[in-house]
């Protein structure tokens, strides 16, 4: 691939040198499968039918990947222009939730309109340049078809969208080395056994936090980021997924202000998933013998060698096979022969067969004939046979001269008659072509059937012949057309990774050799050759080196009039010249100017410095890592993005290291800096919840007195025994730990204090804060909050439950009688817990919850008191005596007389 790193040392340490640009055009030569599909035609026209026209595809997996501040990286797999070959592409970039139709054509740059693609399937990548920092882009892509009617375009892609980078303030790094070591071993498809980690540091040797490493996997391998950011420990790191391809696989790295180095990878191969034979049938004589190869190959195809396989013939009359695959033939007939072997690991059994014939001779080529002839070729045509065991026979192609026999013949070396032809199927008409003729000449061919057995070689009896002569050879050269090396793209004063090649042709559309082609280039650039000949394919190739400027140039290929071929014959006129266009892309930062050259502001205000970078020959350029520092910050400190705050009264210079380019600008300071505005206090602090260990505290968050959100500090006392900040205890763990950073001015925030003694009273109190360059800035205290944890309650032990009396007598029916249930300790001590009551039977006496027995009828029931925590349990024997029947002794009425005054 054209990124392949190139290892270079400094002392004893690989060194790396980090170029987001190159990184990204890696990922369009990497392998993947299209998803792209093209809209459903008919199955079927009725004549008179118009064709239907066959659209591009759709790009379906169209990402975004943001590289620096100024850049976004496009990649995506490419899609059939409608009619199996490459399509080109239309990059819109659109705003807001607008479409295809609203969207901007990138125009310039490595994406600019139109992207030619390489091969429906492999991996497209552009970097769209020219962005603000810090920015969301939203992009879409469109494959197209060229045709002279005009566009055929395809259907707009799903939307990628990508922010560019705010670049942080980080030194460039002094050193870079691999720490995990520089060889790996692991199975194809799967990570390496451990990570691979980088180590950076500054120039004094201290690890440096913030460097981006960039990690760049070949064969087909992939990392667990393409970027990592190094930590704290100047250590970065990611998880490498090796490639599909068993063998050493190599990973670059790259490092800002470093030359790239690689790490290297044995991948071996998986576990066997597929068996092969070398021969879907193997042909015999009585009594003859071969051994068998079969290949194994994991799921990636890499093949495996040293199998451990079982065998087995169906017909060990026919053909028998030990155990190393040697296969002997008996007696005429079929045998097949099978080779397997168990993968205990995935539990299941791998396994292939082949057919074994104990056969005859191969039939031979009886109709042999030359069906066509050109000035330099001639081609045959002849009926396919059976090579004695029922299957399509291989063929041999010879020629010579007129009168010649097959022994004195030479091997057909050009054209598509080279041996071996294989058979396709018995019956079938088959054509093949010898080229590299003299035109005007004749010339005996000859075609013989055969089957291979092992390194044994079993022809036909007789081989087939046919005389033919070719045709008188037309004109010279009328015709250039571009064969390779179109649409590249490379740096300015760089030699393009792959050379132009065109082709030469006569008026029949053969190939001319010898031909003088002219080659010519644009923008200061050069070819290896002014002047090449065609070989005997009519190609003539040169290398291409870019001009000084960037954007699109081209070269130009010619033949003059009167332009001859080794056929001595001249052109009929000369043709057109043709123009292969390239783009030149700019190289790196050779030169940087600043804008303005210095600055005067009074102290508390802010200037801005800007940046433009050029290459060597003054192209502009992206530069992928710039890095700003203040001689003195305490005159004027500056931010990552230029910005430049006045802090006190003086003079000084701030300087800006451009990928290792250098440039500086004065910034004078005056009148005094502003004081700093004290963070706002907060002033509703309160306890929201309790536990038995913790207590959940609420409070608004305030603003840092500079416009943002403050940190906060909580700390706690024992209460009411009074309050002294410096004496209390800082929470310093969990939500409520030191510092609390803060989310967003005017917030309710809530956090949990845990570790408390359960039903305890605690004082709690903040304050808000702020860290400035010399040192932390704090808030008036808070009000003060007080809560209690909730207290741990003690479980319950008893030992014994008394119901007192044991026994009773009710004789009267409804008559009742209260019982007493108390529960003891072990130590014989009352504990207060609930005592249930209930009755053996309920027709005899019944009781409620608070040991009232109630007489029900005659017989005997026992009334149980049960501890409700602990199932301990007492009874009271309860009896109620049989009733006896009342006797009538008299009955008196009263009174004895009654006396009314009237009737009614």
């Amino acid at each position: 691939m054209p990124f392949l790193s190139y290892p270079s040392r400094v002392g004893t340490r690989p060194v790396l040198a980090a170029n987001w640009f190159i990184f990204f055009l890696a990922l369009g030569g990497l392998s993947a499968c299209s998803d792209s599909k093209t809209p459903a035609q008919p199955t079927s026209l009725e004549p008179g039918d118009r064709v239907p026209e066959v659209f591009p595809g759709k790009v379906s997996d169209l990402a975004a990947h943001s590289l620096t501040h100024r850049a976004i990286g496009l990649e995506w797999t490419e899609v059939s222009d409608g009619k199996n070959a490459a399509a080109q592409y239309q990059i819109r970039r659109v705003e807001g939730s607008g479409g295809w139709d609203q969207g901007t054509v990138i125009r310039e740059g490595a994406c600019g309109y139109p992207v030619r693609g390489a091969a429906p399937g492999n991996r497209m990548g552009c970097v769209v340049q020219g962005l603000e920092a810090g920015r969301e882009y939203r992009f879409l892509v469109r494959a197209e078809r060229a045709e002279l009617t005009g566009l055929v375009p395809g259907v707009p892609s799903t939307t990628a969208s990508a922010m560019t980078r705010a670049e942080p303030l980080v030194d460039v790094p002094a050193t870079a080395e691999v720490v995990s070591g520089s060889s790996y071993s692991g199975t194809v498809g799967q990570a390496v056994q451990s990570d691979v980690r980088v180590f950076v540091t500054d120039s004094i040797g201290a690890p440096l936090p913030g460097v981006h490493v960039v990690w760049m996997s070949g064969a087909g391998g992939a990392t667990a980021q393409p970027v990592s950011v190094s930590d704290q420990d100047g250590v970065a790191r990611t998880v490498w997924t090796l490639g599909p391809q068993a063998g050493p696989q190599v990973m670059g790295i790259r490092v800002a202000g470093h030359d790239e180095f690689t790490v290297v990878a044995d991948a071996a191969a998986g576990p066997v998933s597929d068996l092969r034979f070398s021969l879907d049938t193997l042909a015999l004589g009585p009594g003859e013998e071969q051994r068998l190869l079969v290949q194994g190959r994991d799921d990636f195809g890499n093949l495996i060698e040293n199998l451990a396989l079982e065998w087995e013939s169906s017909n060990p009359g026919v053909a028998r096979v030990d155990d190393g695959g040697l296969v002997t033939s008996t007696s005429r007939g079929t045998a097949r022969v099978r080779a397997s072997m168990r993968d205990r690991l995935r539990k299941r059994k791998t396994k292939d067969s082949t057919t074994v014939v104990v056969a005859a001779d191969p039939q031979p080529v009886t109709d042999l004939q030359v069906s066509d002839a050109g000035e330099s070729w001639l081609t045959t045509t002849f009926t396919e046979v059976d090579d004695g065991t029922g299957r399509p026979a291989r063929y041999e192609a010879r020629i010579a001269g007129p009168d010649t026999g097959w022994n004195d013949a030479v091997e057909v070396s050009e054209g598509s008659c080279q041996s071996p032809l294989n058979g396709t199927a018995i019956g079938a008409s088959r054509s093949c072509t010898i080229t590299g003729l003299d035109d005007e000449s004749t010339h005996t061919i000859f075609v013989r059937s055969y089957r291979k057995r092992g390194q044994a070689i079993i022809q036909s009896i007789t081989p087939g012949s046919a005389v033919g002569t070719t045709l008188a050879r037309p004109g010279g050269p009328v015709s250039v057309s571009p064969e390779a090396g179109t649409g590249q793209s490379g740096t300015v004063g760089q030699t393009l990774l792959s050379p132009v090649r065109v082709r030469v042709l006569n008026e029949s559309g053969g190939p001319v050799s010898g031909a003088q082609v002219s080659f010519s280039v644009t923008d200061g650039g050069t070819v290896s050759a002014q002047v090449a000949d065609t070989d005997a394919e009519g190609i003539a190739e040169v290398q291409w080196t870019l001009g000084s400027e960037a954007g699109v140039q081209t070269l130009s290929a010619s033949l003059q009039s009167g332009a001859q071929g080794t056929s001595g014959m001249a052109a009929v006129a000369a043709p057109e010249p043709i123009t292969i266009p390239a783009s030149a892309l700019p190289g790196p930062v050779a030169t940087v100017t600043l804008t303005p050259d210095s600055l005067s502001m009074d102290a508390g205000q802010t200037g801005m410095f800007s940046i433009a970078a050029f290459d060597a020959f003054g192209n502009p350029t992206l530069a992928t890592m710039t890095t700003w520092t203040s001689d003195d910050a305490q005159v004027a400190s500056v931010a990552s993005n230029g910005e430049v705050t006045a802090q006190g009264v003086g003079r000084t210079t701030v300087r800006a290291d451009v990928d290792g380019v250098p440039t500086g600008g004065s910034v004078t300071v005056t009148g005094p800096a502003p004081a700093d505005p004290d963070p706002s206090a907060i002033t509703d602090l309160r306890v929201v919840a309790t536990t038995e260990s913790a207590v959940i505290i609420e409070f608004t968050e305030v603003d840092d007195g500079l416009g943002g959100v403050a940190l906060a500090e909580l700390r706690y006392a024992f209460s009411p025994m009074g309050w002294s900040w410096g004496s209390a205890s800082v929470v310093l763990e969990g939500e409520c730990g030191s510092p609390i950073e803060g989310q967003s001015v005017g917030a309710t925030r809530q956090c949990t204090v845990e570790g408390l003694q359960a039903g305890t009273a605690y004082d709690f109190q903040m304050v808000s804060w702020r860290v400035t360059s010399d040192g932390n800035l704090y808030s008036p205290l808070s009000s003060i909050a007080t809560g209690t944890t909730v207290a741990t309650e003690q479980p319950v032990e008893v030992a014994e439950v008394r119901s007192s009396p044991s026994s009773i007598v009710i004789h009267d029916l409804g008559g009742t009688y209260g019982l007493v249930g108390v529960a003891l300790d072990g130590a014989g001590q009352v504990v207060s817990t609930p005592i249930q009551w209930s009755t053996t039977d309920a027709d005899v006496a019944t009781v409620d919850e608070d040991g009232l027995v109630m007489a029900r009828g005659a017989g005997t029931a026992f009334i149980v008191a049960t501890a409700m925590c602990c199932s301990v349990a007492d009874t009271t024997a309860v009896t109620v005596p049989a009733q006896e029947a009342p006797q009538l002794a008299s009955i008196t009425v009263q009174p004895g007389s009654l006396t009314f005054d009237q009737i009614g």
